[in-house]
Parts: C-alpha cells; structure tokens; sequence
C-alpha cells in the first residue's frame, strides 16, 4: 500500500541532470626563431578543447590538445575553449604564439697576461643571455653572463653566442692570450731599428704613413705612437702602421720626433727616435673682405705667410660683367 502510494505521488515527475562546465587547466605557448608555424598546447578539466583566432566568436581552426599555427612573422595570440555534452567554458583562454628575433652578440673584449693564470674575457648581446662554449660545435655550456675569467696555460680560443627563447645566434671567437716576456726592439742604426716613413714634411700633409722598426716585436698587444705637435693618426691607432696628417696650425717648423712604444702584459719596449723635418709652408693673408661700387679704384693689402715669397694669382668672385676677373702679379707683399 505504501509503495503504490508513493508511485503514484512521484511517476509523472521529471528530473534535471546538472553537467559541470568545463575549464581550459593549462596551455602551452610557442615560440618560433624569425618566422614559421609555431606548436600550441591546452589541456581541459573535460571535453574537446576547440582553437581560435579570436577570442569572441568566429570559426574553430582546429581541435584537440594541440594545434599548429600556419607560418607566422609576427608574435600571435590564439585562443582555446573547451565543449563537453553541449556545454562551453565561458571564456577563451589566450594561448600566444611568440615570433622572436635572433639575438645577436654586439662586442667582445679579448684578454691576456703575462705567464699562466685567469684572465678576464667579456661579450656583449643584443638581447638575452650570452653563453659561452670551448669550440665552435661542443654543446656544454661552461659559463654565462657577460664575462667570463678561466685559467690559462697557454693561447685559447672560446666562443660566445646570444641565447633569447632557445633563439642563438652564430658563434663569436673571444681569445685569451698568454705572453711570456716583455716586447723587445734592437739598438743602433741600423735600417731595421728605425720607424720607416717621410721624414721630411711640408704641411698641410695627408696620407703619411710611419711603421714600426722590421725588428721590434711584431705581436705586441698595441703600440703607442709618440708623434710631434700638429700630427694626427687618421687610421690605424695603436697598430703597427700608422696614417698621419699634418696640419699647418700647431706644426713645429724644424727637427720633430716620432717614436713608438711596443706593450703587452709583461712589459714594453721603445724604439729609437726617428726624425721627421717639418718645412716652413707657403700661405697668403689676403685681408679683409670689402665692399666698391664698379669702376672705383681699391687697394688691396696681403701678408705673405710661411716660406711664401711671391703671389701669382689674383681672381676678384662673383665679379660684375666687363671687369677684370684675374690678373697675374709676382713679388710681394704688395699694395
């Protein structure tokens, strides 16, 4: 009796079954060096999990736990949801897609020392980090950072590379040096003692070039060049040979020397004093700029500077039609 009491109260009833939402629990963003497809992942509480392009509306790209991008240039931000029994996550989850730039190394400092020990190598990168390696092809990293200071027995090589996003850049040569003694140069003289280059200058001068003596150290860590008032090294500072100029203001008329100073680690040597004559140099003052009105006479007064002993040439600029444009004067000064 109780039985059919309460099938009668309950049979015409029906019931609801609440199904849980389901959530995106993880996902897994890509990179890719310069440009191509990138691998994206996602993992669902439940449920197929469904791609995007965007993160409202649109067509699925594609379903499942992963999904590969088309070949891409630019960073991209795709988006996931996951769809169980009709029901949807209630938002999209962003999944990025990262285009990085190949980073590169920008500078490196060489070292060296006088016998065995550490020596302080340095690099530097355009982003990331650099790491750096002990041949051009081994995988094991042995240091990272910006410097690195190994124990040297004897010349060594290493190699830097910049790392961004598992991104590298080639690899950079940084070398350690290890010198035993200090540069050495011969005595006397004797041709191959002496710096090699004009000695006789007349300025303005360019294009002179002066060299080392052929038997003072040829591997010296860097050369110091002692040059005469009005000489100025335009290429190759601190090397073997130099390129100089001479200006006319600040030159030293008469006897100038020039010597070189050899350096590394263990010490330095200097040659003997190479002569260079600086010749008087021939320049006109012309004076004062003015103004005439055509027709008129003028005076015009020059001052003969340097070596200078007569002026061949006048010429008038800009000079109004049927005057004299140029004439031909000698001695000097004149009035």
């Amino acid at each position: 009796r109780n039985s059919q009491w309460l099938y009668n109260r309950y049979k015409n009833r029906s019931y609801a079954t609440v199904k849980d939402i389901p959530t995106i629990t993880n996902t897994t963003p890509g990179n890719v060096c310069t440009s191509g497809p990138v691998t994206l992942g996602a993992v669902s509480s439940v449920g197929t999990i469904n791609w995007y392009a965007n993160c409202t509306g649109g067509s699925s790209l594609g379903s499942g736990p992963s999904f590969t991008t088309p070949s891409i240039s630019t960073t991209v931000t795709y988006y996931v949801d996951a769809t169980a029994d009709g029901c949807t996550t209630e938002e999209r989850t962003p999944v990025e897609a990262t285009v990085t730039t190949v980073p590169e190394i920008t500078g490196r400092t060489n070292g060296s020392r006088c016998g065995n020990g550490t020596v302080t190598l340095s690099a530097t990168a355009s982003n990331g980090t650099v790491n750096w390696f002990s041949s051009t092809t081994s995988t094991a990293v042995i240091a990272t950072g910006n410097s690195y200071s190994p124990n040297i027995t004897g010349n060594t090589t290493f190699y830097v590379a910049a790392i961004l996003n598992g991104c590298s850049s080639s690899r950079t040569a940084v070398t350690a040096t290890k010198y035993t003694s200090a540069p050495s140069t011969g005595t006397g003289n004797n041709a191959q003692s002496q710096i090699t280059g004009p000695n006789s200058v007349c300025p303005p001068a360019s294009s002179l070039k002066y060299t080392i003596p052929s038997n003072m150290t040829q591997d010296a860590e860097w050369y110091e060049w002692k040059l005469p008032p009005g000489f100025a090294v335009t290429s190759g500072d601190k090397t073997r040979e130099i390129t100089v100029s001479v200006s006319t203001e600040g030159a030293v008329l008469g006897n100038n020397s020039i010597t070189v100073i050899a350096h590394n680690p263990c010490g330095s040597a200097t040659s003997n004093t190479f002569t260079v004559n600086v010749n008087s140099f021939a320049d006109v003052d012309a004076g004062e700029d003015l103004a005439l009105c055509l027709g008129a006479d003028v005076v015009l007064t020059n001052n003969l500077l340097g070596n200078a002993s007569s002026i061949t040439l006048w010429e008038i600029i800009n000079r109004p039609s049927g005057t004299s444009g140029t004439g031909e004067i000698t001695g000097g000064p004149w009035n």
